[in-house]
C-alpha cells in the first residue's frame, strides 16, 4: 500500500527544490544562476529522501547536475522551469 503522506512531502520536496533554483535562474544577485555546494551536502546520505529527490528531479530532465571534484553545480532546466510555470498558473 502507497503511503499518500510520504508521497505529498516527496513531492513537496521536489517542487522546494525547483522553486529554489528557479528563484536562483531569475532573480539572482549575482551571475551565478545555479546551486553551487558540496556534493555530499547537497545529497545527504544514499538513497535519503533528499538523495532520490535530486535523482527524480535529474532522470525527469527538470534539473542539470554538473559535478567537478568535491562539488556539484545545479541548474534548472527549460523543462523544469515550464514545470514550475505551470504549477502556479493552475493556482
Amino acid at each position: 500500500m502507497v503511503d499518500i503522506k510520504s508521497m505529498k512531502e516527496r513531492k513537496k520536496l521536489r517542487l522546494e527544490i525547483l522553486e529554489e533554483l528557479y528563484n536562483l535562474h531569475f532573480f539572482s544577485p549575482t551571475q551565478n544562476n545555479c546551486l553551487i555546494v558540496k556534493t555530499n551536502e547537497l545529497y545527504g546520505e544514499r538513497n535519503s529522501e533528499k538523495h532520490l529527490a535530486y535523482h527524480y528531479l535529474l532522470t525527469s530532465g527538470l534539473i542539470h547536475i554538473e559535478i567537478s571534484g568535491d562539488s556539484s553545480a545545479v541548474s534548472i532546466t527549460s523543462k523544469g522551469i515550464d514545470y514550475v510555470e505551470s504549477i502556479y498558473e493552475q493556482k
